[in-house]
């Protein structure tokens, strides 16, 4: 936010602050007419620029707000800024509050606090907000944008409605269905199975797209050379799992200024994702080559593989490894001399695997408890760290003890062999901590040395205690 010098209106129009909108405008008349005989145009223009102000009773609020606490905003917008660069959105929400406290009408101040407000989980506060900002500043699209991106974040937020009092919203983590009531607007809700921390909105989520599309629809009526809106409104598609739509309108953002060029990277980029969404893998190995066609520089290709490379990472965090597999091999496709994204590829392939076989599992009547619990744990411990905090690790972790607790030695032996016959993605990954299940048993048999049944568990145990926690 900048607030420009203004004139002092009340000492061009000769009157106190105190003035009455009947004093300003005799005081205009007669500065008028002293002006006219002086022949002073530039004086001229700004007594009419002060009297239209001043006698606006909006106009006159806002500038009198800016007139007393101008300097001080500036200095709160100040702290806000930094706040919100160092991530601390609530000090941020506070300094922008405080400024709209004394300058209501400052927009750009609104349209930071929903942008802050939506960093710290606060949605529907965010929400709140846009609406407020559009309403207030209808003729600008940026404004309009930044209200469709609140809602379009909102809509995997949303839960779907249970009964007639209940929200229902799938755990991001492991799909586990979780639960509220509809008596607050937002919730923050754990997951009783993976203990993972998310929110739950307590609105329609076809109501929050139709708003989303409708205020990303007026800023492409106010701009409609501006791509990124084009790309938002393809996000509202996917939200709702309306891939060919997001696909259409992914590729107007390509177009919007009507040439294919290095601008269009990111929308191209973005493009790449939609087909993977869509599991079309031939198409994305034809838009990294659209890619790749922009430019044939190597700083180009590089910055390509990175891109590639950062976004597998970002797939992964959120634990879409199918993901993440494919755009590993994208950054190997676009630079494919480099080792180390080879060995990446490799990587995420591998998990990629695993992942499906997890999901095969979970399904699987004669796989023990413990084993469709012990391969989500070991694919949570291959994601990037900042994925699942230690704390949920371990709680997750213990869970999984748990289970393994309530299955008997030949359930744990089963496990193995089954592991290795119907899993071997999963088998070749956690194969140290399988085969030393397997090997406990083996040396601890019933025999003539006497050992007994409840040994054997007891070894088995501490195996299974020793790779859980």
């Amino acid at each position: 936010m900048h607030i420009a010098q203004q004139p002092d209106y009340y000492a061009v129009l000769q009157v106190s602050p105190e003035a009455t909108e009947d004093e300003i405008r005799r005081a205009y008349a007669r500065r008028r007419r002293e002006l006219q005989q002086q022949q002073d145009e530039a004086a001229l223009a700004l007594l009419l620029q002060a009297k239209t102000v001043l006698t606006d009773a909006q106009a006159r609020r806002h500038y009198d707000s800016v007139r007393d606490y101008g300097e001080a905003a500036q200095q709160w917008y100040a702290q806000a800024t930094k706040a919100m660069e160092d991530e601390n959105f609530n000090a941020a929400i506070e300094m922008l509050r405080r400024i709209l406290a004394v300058i209501p009408t400052a927009y750009s101040v609104w349209h930071d606090l929903s942008i802050a407000y939506l960093r710290s989980g606060q949605v529907v506060e965010a929400m709140k907000t846009a609406d407020k900002l559009v309403e207030m500043a209808p003729d600008v699209a940026l404004y309009w944008r930044t209200a469709g991106l609140i809602y379009t974040e909102a809509i995997s937020l949303c839960g779907v409605p249970s009964g007639t009092s209940q929200l229902v919203r799938k755990c991001p983590r492991c799909d586990e269905s979780c639960s509220v009531s509809r008596n607050k607007p937002q919730h923050d809700v754990r997951c009783s199975n993976c203990g993972y921390r998310f929110t739950i909105v307590a609105r329609s989520r076809d109501a929050v797209c139709q708003k989303a599309r409708q205020y990303i629809g007026k800023a492409i009526e106010l701009d409609s050379t501006c791509a990124a809106a084009y790309t938002l409104m393809a996000r509202t598609y996917v939200a709702l799992g309306d891939v060919a739509g997001a696909v259409a309108w992914a590729e107007r953002a390509i177009h919007a200024d009507g040439t294919e060029d290095l601008q269009d990277t990111d929308d191209l980029l973005n493009l790449c994702v939609l087909y993977a969404l869509a599991d079309n893998e031939e198409k994305v190995r034809a838009t990294v080559d659209r890619l790749m066609r922009l430019s044939d520089e190597d700083s180009y290709r590089r910055y390509l593989a990175a891109r590639f490379a950062s976004m597998t990472i970002d797939f992964a965090r959120n634990a879409n490894l199918q993901l993440a597999a494919v755009f590993a091999q994208c950054a190997l496709r676009v630079f494919p001399s480099d080792e180390n994204l080879r060995q990446g590829a490799d990587w995420f392939l591998h998990l990629a695997k695993v992942d499906r076989e997890r999901i095969l599992m979970q399904a699987d009547p004669l796989m023990p408890q413990y084993f469709k619990m012990r391969i989500h744990l070991v694919l949570l411990q291959c994601l990037p760290d900042d994925a699942i905090s230690q704390d949920e690790l371990k709680q997750f972790s213990l869970m999984t003890l748990a289970r393994g607790k309530n299955s008997s030695v030949q359930q744990l032996l089963n496990g193995v062999n089954r592991a290795k016959q119907m899993y071997p993605s999963y088998y070749e990954l956690d194969k140290e901590h399988l085969e030393s299940i397997r090997k406990a048993v083996s040396q601890a048999q019933p025999s003539s040395a006497g050992c007994s049944v409840v040994a054997i568990a007891v070894v088995v145990l501490l195996i299974v205690l020793l790779c859980c926690l």
